[in-house]
């Protein structure tokens, strides 16, 4: 992968907010949010198009933080780019030196895997679906099937759908 290379996070039907050292996605498209941790989501705002890989690795440099190298850099843009989060493609991350995230933990030690990217995705339920007052799948129904939007409560959970 070459240094010169920039990336552009997708923003488009996004709404996003900061909470704390975690910056969270909410796509108004696909009804999915994301929470990235303070390294992924600094990573994310980074790829503006114009900053380099290179100068994403100086930025941590600079703030004071050497353990977040080209490795976790990588790293993190493997994750916002396989959650979509990413519009340009780029060439396959697989092939970069970095052989695995046990692999980077153990390069980096117990202490500095804080500094690896998470970037987590849960689907949310439409404000439809959210108001409904039947329970989806997996949810309690202490009170039988007429809870479960299903009709179907097995031993105290909702049941297909």
């Amino acid at each position: 992968m070459e240094n010169g290379r920039a990336f552009t996070s997708e923003r488009k039907n996004l709404i996003v907010r900061r909470l704390k050292d975690e910056l969270i996605l909410y796509d108004r498209k696909t009804n999915r949010a994301y929470c990235l941790n303070r390294v992924a989501g600094e990573v994310w705002g980074l790829c503006d198009g114009k900053t380099t890989l290179s100068e994403i690795v100086e930025h941590f440099q600079k703030i004071g933080e050497p353990e977040i190298d080209r490795n976790v850099i990588y790293l993190s843009l493997r994750k916002l780019e396989r959650a979509g989060l990413l519009k340009n493609d780029w060439p396959d991350v697989e092939r970069i030196t970095l052989s695995s995230r046990r692999a980077l933990i153990k390069k980096l030690g117990i202490a500095a895997t804080l500094s690896l990217p998470i970037v987590t995705s849960i689907a949310v339920p439409t404000p439809a679906d959210a108001a409904s007052a039947c329970r989806h799948n997996l949810q309690p129904c202490p009170h039988g099937n007429t809870q479960c939007c299903s009709h179907l409560c097995v031993a105290g959970f909702c049941v297909g759908g």
